[in-house]
């Protein structure tokens, strides 16, 4: 069956304010960073 999925192989250009990096490990030991870009 056919699929739309936007699956990105490269890096593709975007104007981001806010990004979110999950890591998931073992034993639940899990972390989460989210930043924000800075308007000052």
């Amino acid at each position: 069956p056919e699929i739309d999925l936007n699956i990105i192989d490269k890096p593709t250009p975007a104007k981001l304010n806010i990004v979110m990096n999950n890591s998931f490990g073992f034993g639940g030991h899990n972390a989460v960073v989210i930043l924000k870009k800075y308007r000052g």
